[in-house]
């Protein structure tokens, strides 16, 4: 059985400051991929990946630099007829 598109899905969730850029704030993370400990699967959906991203973004209004932490979520719909 091949899969349509509508099967996957992919969140992205992003975290970061519109007040304080990178002088102020400052974002870090200890994982490449999201804290798992407390996930709790989904009848309907499979985690394929949760990945995590330390980004920095660039303004040409500004020259200072505002982090940003983007989690990327990748879900595949489970084929509930087995």
């Amino acid at each position: 059985m091949e899969m349509s598109p509508a099967q996957y899905n992919t969140t992205f969730y992003s975290f970061s400051s519109w007040t304080y850029d990178g002088s102020k704030l400052k974002l870090e993370m200890l994982f490449e991929e999201a804290n798992l400990s407390s996930y709790e699967p989904d009848r309907d959906w499979e985690l394929i990946e949760a990945a995590a991203k330390l980004k920095f973004l660039h303004y040409e209004c500004c020259p200072e630099y505002y982090p940003l932490i983007q989690y990327t979520i990748h879900v595949k719909k489970k084929n509930l007829d087995n």
